[in-house]
């Protein structure tokens, strides 16, 4: 029951999205000055990950993907730049 209230209360009203983006996978790389185009590229992986768009500002996205009975949430905090799509889902209902 305490899921379900916290969801009530927190969640219900956000949209739940799914977001492709772009993020670092390598902290540090050598690479050839002819292929830094490549390398940036190559440098970033893909990837889609489903949740509640929670809060948005002017560059990131804050994703909730699971909520804990004691009131924490499981989250991403994703640079704007890095997003390559958002697709909305709908709504969920616990009831």
């Amino acid at each position: 029951m305490v899921l379900e209230l916290l969801f009530e209360s927190q969640l219900k009203d956000k949209k739940l999205v799914t977001i492709i983006w772009r993020d670092a996978v390598n902290s540090s790389s050598r690479v050839h000055l002819n292929n830094v185009h490549e390398a940036m590229r190559d440098g970033l992986s893909k990837n889609l990950n489903v949740g509640w768009l929670y809060l948005e500002t002017d560059n990131e996205l804050f994703l909730v993907h699971g909520i804990i009975d004691t009131q924490e949430l499981d989250y991403f905090v994703i640079p704007k730049c890095c997003v390559e799509k958002i697709i909305e889902l709908g709504s969920v209902s616990l009831s």
